[in-house]
C-alpha cells in the first residue's frame, strides 16, 4: 500500500518492521523446534543470551526457549549475537519445520503493535526484551513520519476544516507510536537517569 509519505520515510518504515519481524521469527523458531534449540545449546544443558542494548535474556534449554529480563536461572551467558550470528543454528532454524509456523506467529505477535488489537499486544509484551531496540527504532521512524504529515493534515483543517484522507493515516501512525513506546519502555538508554556535574 502506498502511504501519504515521502519514499525514504516509507523505506525506513518496512526496514524497521522487516527487523521487528525477523527477530520475532528466528526466537519463535527456537521456541517451536527442539533440534534448533540443541544447535543452540552446542552441547550445553542450558544457555542465557544477553539480548543487545536491552535488559533481556532468551533462555535455551533442551525443553524450551523463552525471553525474560533476567536470567533467573543463572544459565552460563553468551551474547546473543553468539546465537544469532551462529551459522550452524541460522541453518538449522531456516530448514526447522516450525519456520513457517513461527512466521505465521510472528505476523499475528505484530499486530500488536500495528493494530488495535489487546491480545496481540499482550502476547507481543511478553517477547518485549527481545524485539525493544527494533521496536524503538519504529517509534523513530513514526515521529519522523507523523511531523512530516502534521503540517499537510493542519493545512487541510485550516482549509476545509478537517484532515481529510490524512487524517485516519495519522491517528493511526500516532496510535502505532503509543504501542511502540509502551513495547519499547524496557530499554536500558531510556532508564539511564541524567547526572549532573
Amino acid at each position: 500500500m502506498r502511504l501519504p509519505i515521502e519514499n525514504d520515510l516509507q523505506v525506513k518504515m518496512s526496514e524497521a518492521l522487516a527487523g521487528i519481524h525477523a527477530q520475532l521469527r528466528f526466537a519463535l523458531t527456537l521456541a517451536h523446534d527442539k533440534a534448533a534449540r540443541l544447535a543452540a545449546l552446542d552441547g550445553e544443558p542450558a544457555l542465557a543470551f544477553k539480548l543487545a542494548h536491552s535488559d533481556g535474556w532468551l533462555l535455551i534449554d533442551a525443553p524450551s526457549s523463552t525471553v525474560a529480563r533476567t536470567n533467573g536461572p543463572r544459565h552460563p551467558e553468551r551474547p546473543y549475537t553468539a546465537l544469532s550470528q551462529s551459522q550452524a543454528v541460522t541453518n538449522k532454524v531456516q530448514r526447522s519445520a516450525s519456520w513457517s509456523k513461527a512466521d505465521t506467529l510472528a505476523e499475528r505477535a505484530m499486530q500488536g503493535i500495528l493494530a488495535n488489537d489487546r491480545a496481540a499486544f499482550q502476547n507481543l509484551l511478553a517477547l518485549a526484551p527481545l524485539v525493544e531496540t527494533q521496536v524503538y527504532s519504529f517509534a523513530a521512524r513514526l515521529i519522523e513520519i507523523l511531523d512530516a504529515l502534521r503540517p499537510r493534515a493542519q493545512t487541510a483543517i485550516a482549509t476545509d476544516g478537517h484532515s481529510g484522507a490524512l487524517g485516519p493515516y495519522y491517528w493511526r501512525f500516532a496510535g502505532m507510536l503509543g504501542r511502540a513506546t509502551l513495547l519499547s519502555g524496557g530499554i536500558m538508554s531510556w532508564g539511564t537517569p541524567f547526572i549532573s556535574a
